[in-house]
């Protein structure tokens, strides 16, 4: 993967969903099931979901 930045336009539910579905993923799965399915470990998928929830606390 890549570190170029993407922008792209979300509405509050779908960041809200986005966040639960990574909050899932770094929480409810295994560590080998989470990397399988995405390619990044538990901790990037624990970062992304901190980076999402903490915009999300701001608006």
């Amino acid at each position: 993967m890549t570190s170029s930045t993407i922008e792209i336009g979300f509405s509050k539910d779908e960041l809200v969903a986005l966040a639960n579905a990574l909050n899932y993923m770094a929480n409810g799965i295994s560590e080998s099931e989470c990397s399988t399915l995405t390619g990044f470990d538990q901790k990037q998928m624990a970062d992304l979901h901190s980076r999402i929830a903490a915009k999300l606390q701001k608006d």
